[in-house]
């Protein structure tokens, strides 16, 4: 029994380490997009280019809040899958009786709010 534990909370504990990373990831996310943005559209008005050149110069820089907000749904999507499994691991690791129910189980059922909602939120609004 103990080393089925100690198998459980290493899982727990991997797991839980890896949708923090993959939490931290987004706010860099975000400034890496504004950052390009600016860049781009910083050297679009520096540059005195052709008429149809200009036009993809001005237009590139709006493609990024759009790759911004694929790749947060793509974390999204990987987040609840880890969600899934840490919610697994807590069901098992967690004897009957006792009145906890896990750190996931517990967020899960107070709200649906969450940092990637507020970003996919924010490229929404960005796109637009």
């Amino acid at each position: 029994m103990s080393t089925d534990f100690n198998i459980l909370k290493a899982e727990y504990l991997s797991m839980r380490k890896e949708i923090e990373m993959v939490v931290a990831s987004l706010p860099q996310l975000e400034r890496n997009c504004v950052l390009v943005v600016a860049v781009a559209f910083t050297w679009a008005a520096t540059q005195e280019l052709l008429e149809d050149l200009a036009r993809i110069a001005w237009l590139l820089p709006s493609t990024v809040p759009i790759y911004g907000a694929v790749r947060t749904w793509a974390i999204a999507k990987h987040l609840r899958v880890l969600a899934s499994y840490v919610k697994t691991i807590e069901k098992a690791a967690i004897p009957d009786g006792l009145d906890i129910v896990g750190r996931q189980h517990f967020l899960d059922a107070q709200s649906n709010y969450s940092v990637v909602t507020t970003t996919q939120h924010v490229w929404s609004v960005l796109i637009v």
